[in-house]
């Protein structure tokens, strides 16, 4: 394990590439943040405020509503475990192809339409994924414009 991190840092270096741009251009890591939202998580939704706010990263995600889905090695994906289902249910069902973060970020804010935050950490929360959605709208609309 510890050689293939090592071998990837070292593929990064060569890439000449900032960390934000590698993450939109390399990975699907911004999409796995997003998906962690529903479940509140407040490091991802910081760690998505710190990332969005590079400019590099948007000049290689310019569709916030299309975000590639996550995918990664180490986790088992729902194809495997269904292929060896012959269930029709299971064959109907189409895998999507993107992933609306604008709209996962838009019902994490609902949730504190009508109440206040609790805590710092409500509070930390909310106001990192509101400046994810401003930034994201922001460079999406100069890009465009």
């Amino acid at each position: 394990v510890e050689l293939e991190l090592m071998t990837n840092v070292l593929l990064f270096t060569k890439t000449k590439l900032s960390v934000a741009e590698y993450i939109a251009k390399e990975t699907t890591l911004l999409s796995w943040l997003v998906a962690q939202l529903p479940k509140n998580h407040g490091r991802s939704a910081e760690i998505l405020a710190l990332l969005v706010q590079q400019p590099a990263l948007h000049g290689h995600v310019k569709d916030w509503t299309k975000l590639p889905i996550y995918s990664s090695m180490l986790v088992e994906d729902d194809d495997d475990v269904n292929a060896h289902s012959s269930s029709d249910e299971n064959n109907k069902k189409k895998k999507p192809t993107s992933l609306d973060a604008l709209e996962i970020m838009l019902q994490g804010v609902a949730a504190f339409r009508k109440l206040q935050p609790d805590s710092a950490t409500e509070t930390l929360f909310l106001e990192n994924i509101v400046l994810t959605m401003a930034s994201a709208l922001t460079f999406a609309s100069n890009e465009n414009g």
